[in-house]
């Protein structure tokens, strides 16, 4: 008997494109600088094949590699890019391969394809990679992997706050893939030949119509992506009119995808010159930049590119779109919304309902303090209030911790009643996120640390000694210490503090709870 062939597995990058792109061309960024190839005319599926000619490129280290040589040399680096385009099931999918994914628009796929069919066919005990964002006002992007395939617990996700965007693991049917891995596109190892990939792309589009993650994976329903049309217009909308205007407190600029921070120098506006290179993203920065804010169009912030400089080049890259980078947060009706990495979501409800009901739980100090004055900046107010309560003055006061990688504050100020109190003026959402991590690792390290208690006593020691003798040498009593948080707002008192941003209040409610659980 002959022995059967077996077939090579592939490693496929798949698309799912909308249902508005009816022609290929129409899902790319530049078809015009694009190579077109049809496919044979036996094969079982329709489609078409672009790719883009090799481009050699010098690599950016090459400049000062020549610096130091006797000889010179002359090095290129190859680059590739196609993509296939083929319909399957009543849908059109993108297939792409080497670079290709730079060729399509970033609008012309479906966001979180990759990421639902993964979960939906994935064994939740075999996990071996995960990417999130953390939502608080600072946007976190994480990459957590295990050594070998792993259950959910062991990835440390905190399922209130982790939006999840990518996920890695072997599927629960071996028939279906090797591996997969899912975020907006699917990559999954088959064995499958050319005339195969439309059978392919059917499996993944009937995973994407399961509901089988909700038994395990159903917390991403936390946050809902925006299909309807006519609401993701009425969003971008109310987007334009907060840029129009100037209110920035509830949006700030952020990659919308993890990225290595050791190889990269800066980032750079759209029409600024790779030498303006800015150590972080500031949404302020870019409207800075902008000729007229009020003429900005949607349409605009997806074709502006901000671009990153790597380590060891001159030149800036286009990475993301304005668009894609803005972190944005409005609130329509009882409806809470965020645009992220370039996509709308909502807020569940029940979601939204209990971090009100834990945010109503948290009790208000019996701290008073003098309200602020105008134009007052924090120090001047941190100095005022400790020359006139007999507080110690704490602030810009650090301490390292045992086990930290870096001095943490301990507070603005320490009372005679045993509160460690931090302040912050509201100028924008982003400050209050470091506010309440700050209160956090403060009290946690407080709580734990001998070392950090020792270096906060004599802190306080050398300002206010008589408040020195209430830190304990051995580990406190914690319910004899507390965490204040005190902000400076002219919001009115009756709305405090239910009228802060979703995600600062999922934030505040969360550091409670941190801090309650060590008393």
């Amino acid at each position: 008997m002959a022995k059967r062939s077996k077939k090579r597995e592939r490693h496929l990058t798949v698309f799912l494109l909308k249902d508005d792109i009816t022609q290929s061309k129409h899902a790319l960024k530049d078809p015009d600088s694009l190579t077109l190839r049809k496919l044979r005319d036996d094969l079982p599926f329709k489609g078409r094949f672009y790719f883009q000619p090799q481009q050699d490129r010098p690599p950016a280290w090459l400049s000062l590699a020549r610096a130091g040589l006797a000889e010179p040399i002359n090095l290129t680096n190859q680059s590739t890019a196609a993509v296939l385009f083929l319909s399957s099931a009543g849908r059109r999918f993108a297939l792409t391969f080497g670079y290709g994914r730079n060729l399509l628009k970033p609008e012309s796929f479906e966001r979180n394809f990759g990421l639902k069919v993964a979960l939906n066919t994935v064994d939740p005990k075999n996990l071996k990679s995960m990417d999130s964002r953390k939502f608080e006002d600072l946007t976190v992007a994480t990459r957590r992997q295990a050594s070998r395939g792993s259950e959910l617990s062991a990835f440390g996700l905190d399922v209130t706050q982790d939006v999840l965007r990518a996920v890695t693991g072997k599927p629960r049917n071996a028939d279906f893939a090797r591996q997969v891995t899912g975020a907006d596109a699917l990559v999954i190892a088959v064995e499958a030949e050319f005339a195969e990939l439309a059978a392919v792309c059917k499996k993944t589009l009937e995973a994407y119509g399961r509901d089988d993650y909700k038994e395990h994976f159903g917390f991403i329903d936390h946050m809902q992506p925006v299909v309807d049309p006519s609401l993701k217009t009425r969003l971008e909308a109310e987007l334009l009119r907060a840029l129009h205007a100037g209110e920035s407190e509830r949006m700030h600029l952020s990659p919308p995808e993890p990225i290595n921070w050791e190889e990269v120098d800066g980032f750079v506006y759209p029409r600024q010159g790779d030498d303006n290179v800015q150590a972080d993203l500031d949404i302020d920065e870019y409207l800075a930049t902008l000729d007229d804010v009020e003429q900005i169009a949607i349409a605009d912030l997806k074709r502006q590119r901000i671009s990153v400089r790597f380590s060891g080049s001159g030149q800036a890259h286009p990475q993301w779109s304005v668009h894609d980078s803005i972190v944005f947060e409005t609130d329509i009706g009882d409806h809470v919304y965020v645009l992220s990495a370039g996509g709308w979501y909502e807020v569940a409800k029940t979601f939204a309902k209990r971090v009100s009901k834990r945010l109503k739980s948290i009790c208000a100090s019996s701290l008073s303090l003098p309200d602020a004055g105008a134009g007052e900046k924090e120090g001047e107010y941190n100095e005022r209030v400790a020359n006139t309560g007999n507080y110690a003055l704490m602030d810009q006061q650090n301490v390292r911790a045992r086990d930290a990688n870096s001095d943490i504050e301990v507070c603005d100020l320490f009372t005679p009643h045993g509160q460690f109190v931090h302040v912050k003026r509201k100028t924008r959402s982003a400050t209050l996120s470091h506010l309440f991590a700050q209160g956090v690792m403060s009290g946690e390290a407080f709580h734990w640390d001998e070392d950090f208690r020792k270096g906060t006593k004599a802190k306080i020691a050398e300002l206010k000694p008589a408040l020195a003798k209430l830190i304990p040498d051995k580990r406190p009593t914690p319910g004899d210490f507390e965490v204040v948080y005190a902000i400076v707002t002219s919001m009115p008192a009756n709305r405090w503090p239910a009228a802060l941003p979703f995600f600062s209040q999922l934030n505040l409610v969360n550091a409670r709870d941190r801090l309650e659980r060590h008393g």
